[in-house]
């Protein structure tokens, strides 16, 4: 197999987009694809010392597009993965114009490969409303597998052409294989709180009032940047709207500590529990809802619209005393394999 291509990189700036950039290169390795993959990124530049390494290449779309009569006339057809994420939605229209631009821009290109696999990687696909929703639907029909990591984007497509299929998110696929009693941390230090803004969410004001009650009523508890370039820069949010500078990266805080995190991105929460550290996760979207419904924590995940406060405040302070009242709830799965093995099939078929 050749010409294998990665398609709706972003940045890595956001930890947790760039570990889904290396997470869905994990599963393509683990398909045994062993030659060079492409990778296509928003923010080029920042993937190519990310993605050290022989084996991948890293491209814009607009380098994408310049190949793009190339590889479709060539003899060898290409194969086209997409990472998994959020990023295909239609909200309103400022959000719609931004998606179709850099996403639907994509989607249109490999429409035009009609004998090629593309593989879109578990997603979070919606809200499609509007003209831009259609046309993604649209463009979504030319995908031969998509799937999707919640119940509220399949209901979204129902009548969509494409094979759909329900997979929970790729890094919770891997922490629901690989976290194990061995690997969880036996101790706990401290809280830290994973914040972003809400700038669109018309319960923005009450939802930044129930973030101050948590670290006020938390003892000890301080924040951590999980995001910090194009747009998501969680430093800034922490500057000007609690003052605080210098604050540093949950990957360096997981470095040197354990302490349970709460978390409102839910990578921040993912990555945590990928180092085998408890994370209760306030979710502002559907996927976060989603994936802790799948790694069986839906007792530790809450509506950033409805945080009740003192029953989270209750919920750190019992887990801090006893971590194992979180894990009791996580449910170890091997559907990784069980998706790998279906990609295979894809990939032969």
């Amino acid at each position: 197999m050749s010409n294998v291509y990665l398609m709706h990189a972003y940045s890595p700036n956001n930890s947790g987009d760039g570990l889904l950039v290396n997470m869905s290169l994990e599963v393509i390795r683990d398909l045994g694809i062993d030659e060079q993959v492409t990778v296509v990124a928003l923010d080029k530049k920042s993937f190519i010392p990310y993605l050290a390494n022989d084996n991948v290449e890293v491209i814009g779309v607009p380098e994408f597009s310049a190949r793009f009569f190339k590889l479709l006339f060539s003899k060898t057809k290409p194969v086209f993965f997409a990472v998994g994420g959020g990023y295909l939605r239609s909200g309103n229209m400022v959000e719609s114009l931004k998606a179709l631009i850099v996403h639907g821009s994509q989607l249109l290109l490999l429409s035009a490969f009609r004998s090629s696999k593309k593989i879109y990687l578990p997603q979070s696909i919606g809200p499609l409303k509007g003209p831009g929703g259609a046309v993604f639907k649209k463009l979504l029909n030319g995908v031969d597998s998509l799937y999707l990591r919640d119940d509220k984007s399949v209901k979204e497509l129902q009548g969509s052409r494409a094979n759909k299929k329900r997979y929970p998110d790729l890094v919770a696929m891997s922490i629901l294989e690989r976290v194990k009693p061995e690997t969880i941390r036996p101790e706990l230090d401290g809280v830290c709180l994973v914040i972003r803004d809400l700038p669109a969410n018309k319960n923005r004001d009450a939802y930044l009032s129930r973030i101050d009650a948590l670290l006020e009523q938390i003892e000890g508890a301080y924040l951590a940047v999980q995001s910090s370039g194009r747009g998501n820069d969680d430093a800034s949010f922490y500057r000007e709207q609690w003052g605080q500078d210098n604050v540093p990266s949950l990957k360096e805080v997981l470095e040197k500590r354990s302490p349970l995190v709460v978390s409102v991105r839910l990578h921040g929460s993912l990555e945590t529990l990928a180092q085998g550290v408890p994370s209760i996760h306030l979710a502002y979207e559907r996927k976060g809802i989603a994936a802790y419904g799948d790694l069986g924590l839906n007792n530790y995940v809450y509506h950033v619209n409805d945080i009740p406060v003192d029953k989270v405040v209750a919920q750190v302070e019992q887990i801090l005393n006893d971590p194992s009242v979180f894990w009791d709830h996580f449910e170890r799965s091997p559907v990784r394999q069980q998706f790998l093995s279906e990609l295979e099939v894809e990939l032969n078929d």
